[in-house]
């Protein structure tokens, strides 16, 4: 999870830095809000895509196969703690994450209760399909949805102008933006990108609906010293505000601009490019013909560096040879491990030699067991047509734990014949899935 966190939060960059360096200056107001909603929905969406295109080619190729799970173990002269007293960092973390968005939430719930405890407090009047709500002693304008509060002194001063630059926001429903990114803030509350992200679309609001109220008539120049004007503003960062103070100078600058010409709409074309590094990123694990799942090994480390190998689900064990005689794929053969020419059930005799194997050359990094590193490392290796192991990918939380990993894959013995199909000798493609955890 947190691989793919940072993965996402490193896209949004990328996306927010060619938004400044390219999109930022351009009076395109309407193409970079669905630009910055869309990258950041794709930002989100994209880390995603390697697992489903994963489990997708792996569906087509192979068969699943169960084992029962291997469990490494550390030996250790002090007893085990306690498993109802050990809190594990992976928990912490979760704890974190859900305390920190059950606050966001309370936050955002807070804020839109005095949103409406303003409207019982004002006078609301109807105007069409919005409400105009009158708020008594004060200054503030901004709107939320289709309602639209303004103070009292407001109303006497430049009420004709603000009514139709707030209409605008109610119009192209620009609070849904706002409130998108509320509920993106939940979730990932430790993200600062998500609040840079409801910033930049903030602003983009104003430029829009200043540029739409200046088209139905209001004058430039008036319009620049209203804007200019010093007001009482609502932090409220859903709401879609008149006079933010911070936003005052970036308006009239955008109001005197000149508009871009069309030409320069072809930036926007460099972005698939971008898109495409993006999901190829993601998409890179290779569609072999024949992959095999082993079973998954739990680490479980105490502080040293030797190991040794129990069954942790002995329910399983009654079927284990019944469960690994299923077919892998297609393959009429598959790569014989040494010491398994003369096994009735290659298959199975593999699974049991690589389990072997692994026990045998394991070793917790002593590094990784100061730092309490620990987490899931994935890895994928190919047995090519000469029986050699090569191709070895792999993504964990750390280079200890991946160099740990990639040690035990470089050992693995020369198969005495590969997989075999019609005849042939082929690639066969391998995915052992490793959990390094502390107690």
């Amino acid at each position: 999870m947190i691989n793919t966190i940072i993965q996402l939060m490193i896209y949004q960059s990328i996306f927010m830095l060619i938004y400044h360096l390219f999109f930022k200056k351009e009076t395109f107001f309407n193409i970079n809000r669905l630009y910055l909603i869309g990258s950041f929905i794709c930002s989100v969406v994209l880390p995603f895509l390697t697992f489903e295109v994963n489990r997708m080619a792996m569906s087509q190729t192979i068969k699943m196969v169960h084992l029962p799970e291997i469990v490494l173990t550390q030996p250790t002269k002090s007893p085990v703690p306690n498993e109802e007293f050990v809190v594990s960092t992976v928990s912490l973390i979760y704890i974190v994450l859900f305390a920190g968005m059950f606050i966001s939430l309370l936050l955002l719930l807070f804020k839109i209760n005095k949103v409406y405890q303003l409207k019982r407090r004002g006078n609301p009047i109807q105007l069409g399909s919005s409400t105009v709500v009158q708020l008594p002693n004060s200054n503030a304008a901004f709107s939320f949805f289709n309602i639209i509060f303004l103070g009292d002194s407001v109303i006497k001063k430049e009420y004709e102008h603000i009514l139709n630059h707030e209409l605008v926001h109610i119009k192209q429903r620009h609070s849904y933006d706002l409130m998108l990114f509320e509920i993106f803030k939940i979730v990932m509350w430790f993200n600062p990108l998500v609040y840079s992200y409801q910033k930049q679309i903030s602003e983009l609001h104003e430029f829009i609906a200043d540029s739409c109220a200046v088209k139905s008539g209001a004058k430039k120049q008036h319009y620049n010293f209203l804007l200019s004007e010093v007001f009482q503003t609502k932090e409220f960062t859903f709401v879609n505000q008149f006079y933010n103070h911070s936003l005052i100078k970036k308006r009239i600058v955008m109001l005197q601009k000149t508009k871009s010409k069309k030409a320069r709409l072809f930036k926007y074309g460099l972005l698939l490019p971008v898109l495409l590094l993006m999901a190829l990123y993601n998409v890179n694990a290779q569609t072999v013909s024949h992959t095999i799942m082993l079973p998954e090994a739990i680490i479980v480390g105490y502080g040293k560096p030797e190991a040794t190998i129990k069954k942790v689900s002995p329910s399983l064990n009654k079927d284990a040879t019944a469960i690994s005689s299923v077919a892998f794929g297609d393959l009429d053969e598959v790569p014989v491990f040494p010491g398994c020419e003369n096994a009735a059930d290659k298959s199975a005799c593999f699974v049991d030699k690589m389990m072997k194997h692994v026990q045998k050359n394991f070793y917790y990094p002593k590094e990784a067991q100061k730092r309490g590193d620990q987490g899931h490392v994935s890895v994928m290796f190919e047995i090519n047509t000469k029986g050699y192991v090569q191709n070895i990918k792999l993504r964990g939380p750390t280079k200890a734990l991946e160099k740990a990993t990639v040690n035990i894959i470089k050992k693995i013995p020369v198969m005495k014949s590969p997989g075999i199909k019609d005849g042939n000798a082929v690639v066969t493609s391998y995915s052992l899935p490793i959990t390094f955890a502390l107690q």
